[in-house]
């Protein structure tokens, strides 16, 4: 019975999944920033299901090879914000102590997928995949019939003009999706004895998107992912195709104008080095404890970084453009150092193995693109982007220890 739920809340996750931000709920406005996604409700209903059935269990239970790593950042992040108790108010402190428990849903999403796996044969993957061309065809919908959705911007969303944002109402969080769901198609297809016109129209549609997103750093992304996987497989003449076909498929695409979809624009290029120069204050200021997991936002507010009209609701006002130096400002130098680990950890296991298991290359090429692209927006913190790493990690843990 247990199982049976479990694998039903299982696909629960994966059907809201590609809806992205259309399911947001903003919860309240005293609470700032706090929203909620199904997504995440899910989860934590998959890791409370699963606790329960453990705690009532007799059978052992090892923990999944990266516990420790996971366990180390996310109570140091804690310690954090206990040390800042006094630096918030009672709201503010409740705002915070909701983006820990976030934290520590996913940790408890790691344990409980893991466990998941190893009883339950489910093709991830090719479940990857399919997410991956549902947030697209979202995307393609968005662009056909809503291609000026530059009104977002009195809902402190930014503003864009022709550039597919789809579900998820930024361009390029969709966009990395979608680079994630098209190296998972990629690394299954060394593996087909049969090479099938359906990998080809979806890669091409995959790579459509991206190009539509006209977001820059995705595809940049997309060359290192994509080159990682091909190396490690020793086919770079196909890296050589699969770059020319990109290229021109960007070329083509229709640009009738606007900023957003120069791809010599400068505006982000600015506001992200304003980002970084805002972040090292903080961290120059706070560099041992930070200011608390997650406080972020009410530190901008108070250093004068957030706009006081709507510092409540900026959709940036919760994250840095950069993962890393987010958990430094909020979390110290201590937590900092624990999160490095970490993904250290998990790069090296996944880097011994890549060439005996599929999902360890996967795994690699996912993460080390998905840390390239934290140095520049705070995409390992994205609930959609946490959510489908952990599933690689989860799936990567559980075929490890079998």
């Amino acid at each position: 019975m247990i199982r049976k739920t479990l694998k039903t809340i299982f696909f629960l996750i994966l059907l809201v999944f590609p809806l992205g931000q259309l399911l947001r709920f903003e919860l309240s406005q005293t609470l700032a920033g706090i929203v909620f996604h199904p997504l995440e409700g899910f989860i934590l209903a998959f890791g409370i299901v699963w606790l329960v059935q453990k705690l009532f269990s007799k059978k052992p239970f090892s923990l999944p090879i990266f516990a420790r790593e996971m366990i180390l950042f996310a109570g140091l992040a804690s310690l954090s914000l206990f040390l800042n108790l006094g630096r918030w108010s009672a709201a503010e402190l409740i705002v915070s102590f909701l983006y820990l428990l976030r934290l520590w849903n996913f940790v408890l999403f790691y344990f409980s997928l893991t466990d998941f796996f190893k009883k339950e044969k489910i093709p991830l993957l090719n479940y990857l995949v399919v997410e991956g061309l549902a947030i697209g065809s979202f995307g393609l919908l968005q662009y056909l019939f809503l291609s000026d959705v530059r009104f977002l911007y009195y809902s402190d969303w930014d503003d864009h003009y022709f550039r597919a944002i789809g579900s998820f109402l930024d361009p390029g969080f969709m966009a990395i999706l979608l680079v994630l769901s098209f190296l998972v198609l990629l690394n299954n297809y060394f593996d087909q004895k049969k090479k099938k016109p359906l990998f080809f129209i979806s890669a091409l549609f995959l790579l459509f998107m991206i190009g539509l997103s006209f977001a820059r750093l995705s595809y940049l992304a997309l060359i290192l992912g994509t080159g990682i996987i091909l190396l490690a497989k020793r086919k770079i003449k196909n890296w050589l195709v699969l770059g020319g076909i990109f290229l021109v498929t960007v070329f083509l695409l229709p640009k009738p104008g606007g900023e957003g979809v120069d791809l010599w624009r400068k505006s982000s290029l600015n506001a992200r080095q304003e980002n970084y120069f805002q972040v090292t204050q903080i961290i120059k200021d706070s560099p041992w404890f930070g200011v608390g997991f997650n406080a972020y936002r009410f530190s901008q507010r108070d250093y004068g970084f957030l706009d006081l009209k709507n510092w409540r609701t900026s959709h940036s006002g919760s994250g840095a453009d950069n993962s890393f130096l987010f958990v430094w400002a909020t979390a110290g130098i201590f937590t900092f150092l624990a999160y490095l680990f970490l993904w250290a950890r998990v790069l090296k296991e996944s880097y011994q193995k890549a060439s005996r298991q599929k999902i360890a290359l996967l795994l690699f090429s996912s993460l080390l693109t998905l840390i390239f692209v934290s140095l520049f927006i705070n995409a390992l913190f994205y609930p959609w982007v946490l959510s489908w790493l952990t599933m690689l990690l989860a799936r990567f843990s559980a075929q490890s220890e079998l």
